[in-house]
């Protein structure tokens, strides 16, 4: 490599590699310590953009806060159908009003133009297509969630579809909950818990319920490619309250969803105990034409319900689950072809 006499006799006034490394090496020889200024340049320049970040998003923030009573006279005109549900429309319209809020408030710290009239438009055509089943069909074929949606998380398409029609897109075959809830068993082994287990990454305050109900998720998921369906999505809004003073809807856990109104989507709700939400959720997710599966972990009663897999996934019912091949029926005395439980795997 060619070595240039001083650094701003090199072309362009830039030292070259070799003359770097050896300024370098020289400094941590004087300095005795593996001092690097350059890397403490560095770390001033990142704490510097740091702050400039926060300090912006503080502006745009206050500037949101500011421009709230604004947003919402320019979305008050803006109404869904008829057939859209009121606690829908409710949840609809305050997360429509929080995104012009922030559309105001960009146009004021930067000065953007056209943009909240751009977004106001764009949110009366999504309020007309959200009383349209056809539409709503769609986006099950195209994914099975509600896509650019002002509502918060991912909303399930095929639910939403059962609560705007009140019909089910397809009637379940009572074999398949079965067929998928033997599957699921199998997966959620023992062996393979603890595998996912030692995968995680566990922080020093993260409870052991926490942990159980992340490793878990992660198994689940998994299961996207193990029985073949083109989606899955953690923390999907199924379209009912979680209780009768709630405000908002509940979410499933995990969804295995279908691009198919002919295959039902998989809806799994993880509880460390009892919860009549989950109960409610399930439920839903049933009479939407879904295959609702219930896995518990923890403490507490297991209990059974009509067209609901339950799986126990505790330590002693692992082992039991190993020595047996069938499923235990609690209500004996039913026709076989036309019972679909309660079991509990």
């Amino acid at each position: 490599m060619t070595r240039y006499p001083q650094a701003d006799a090199s072309p362009l006034n830039v030292p070259c590699p070799s003359c770097v490394a050896a300024e370098r090496e020289a400094c941590r020889t004087r300095s005795g310590t593996p001092a690097r200024p350059h890397k403490a340049r560095a770390d001033e320049a990142r704490a510097a953009a740091l702050r400039a970040q926060r300090e912006q998003y503080e502006q745009l923030r206050a500037a949101a806060e500011e421009a709230a009573g604004e947003a919402a006279a320019l979305v008050a005109p803006v109404d869904p159908p008829q057939n859209v549900p009121s606690a829908f429309a409710a949840i609809w319209r305050r997360h429509a009003v929080r995104i012009v809020a922030f559309h105001l408030a960009m146009e004021r710290v930067f000065g953007e133009t056209d943009s909240v009239a751009k977004r106001v438009e764009e949110l009366r055509l999504e309020a007309d297509r959200l009383g349209s089943p056809a539409w709503v069909e769609r986006q099950i074929t195209d994914g099975g969630l509600l896509r650019g949606v002002s509502v918060p998380g991912t909303v399930w398409a095929r639910g939403w579809h059962h609560l705007i029609t009140g019909s089910a897109p397809r009637r379940r075959h009572p074999d398949d909950l079965r067929a998928v809830a033997g599957r699921v068993r199998e997966w959620l082994a023992a062996d393979r818990i603890a595998e996912y287990a030692e995968r995680a990454y566990w922080s020093q305050d993260e409870n052991r319920t926490r942990r159980m109900t992340r490793v878990l998720t992660s198994a689940l998921e998994a299961l996207q490619d193990h029985l073949g369906y083109p989606n899955s999505r953690c923390e999907v809004t199924i379209p009912i309250m979680t209780s009768e003073s709630s405000s908002n809807y509940g979410r499933a856990d995990v969804a295995l969803l279908s691009c198919s109104l002919e295959r039902p989507d998989i809806v799994f709700e993880i509880d460390s105990q009892p919860n009549q939400d989950a109960v409610a959720k399930l439920r839903y997710a049933a009479d939407a034409g879904a295959l609702p599966v219930w896995v518990r972990h923890g403490k507490g009663p297991i209990p059974v319900l009509d067209g609901v897999a339950v799986i126990d996934v505790r330590p002693d019912a692992l082992a039991r689950a190993a020595l047996r091949h069938r499923p235990k029926r609690v209500q004996e005395g039913r026709d076989p072809v036309i019972d679909t439980g309660p079991y509990l795997w």
